[in-house]
């Protein structure tokens, strides 16, 4: 399987103006800004990457699910995705280097890891919230995050609010 190129882009800009003395003219200016660009070359190794793959998901009330990462899921309960890419090949994860989750909803998605404890920090005792509207972005370009079957290979995700939520995942990684 191979991969050409990715990368991963942000811009963050805020400006903030305060008011100074009582004519209420704007005398104060703050400005911040960053530009991080991640771009990864086609192979396995520090700073390159081999398949990518997103999904965009919708999951009822109550409803859960899991990624499956690596493939070969067992008995489970609720809706099952398998990361199988644009061409129709099964993608079997080894190491993770950018990932991207937007919600698209107004309600929270949780996120967390279905055993063992993971290089992203979502294991079955934590977990991430992501709130409605909201978006993380994650980066290791170098040794990526490991995936390790049976340990760290699912995403498990649950709707726990009142109504639909849809979100998109953007995974990009190495697979040897």
């Amino acid at each position: 399987m191979g991969f050409t190129t990715g990368s991963l882009n942000l811009n963050y800009s805020a400006n903030a103006n305060k008011n100074n003395g009582a004519s209420g003219e704007t005398s104060l200016r703050e400005s911040v800004s960053l530009s991080y660009a991640n771009k990864l070359a086609s192979g396995d190794g520090a700073n390159k990457a081999e398949a990518n793959w997103s999904q965009d998901i919708a999951i009822l009330t109550s409803e859960s699910g899991i990624i499956d990462l690596t493939g070969g899921v067992g008995a489970t309960t609720g809706v099952v995705i398998g990361c199988v890419n644009g061409f129709g090949d099964d993608i079997v994860f080894t190491r993770l280097k950018q990932i991207v989750i937007v919600n698209d909803s107004d309600s929270n998605v949780s996120l967390s890891m279905t055993s063992g404890v993971d290089d992203l920090g979502l294991t079955t005792t934590g977990g991430l919230i992501l709130p409605g509207s909201g978006t993380v972005a994650l980066s290791h370009p170098n040794s990526g995050y490991v995936v390790v079957t049976n340990t760290s290979d699912k995403i498990t995700f649950k709707n726990a609010s009142a109504g639909t939520v849809n979100f998109s995942i953007y995974l990009t990684g190495s697979t040897s």
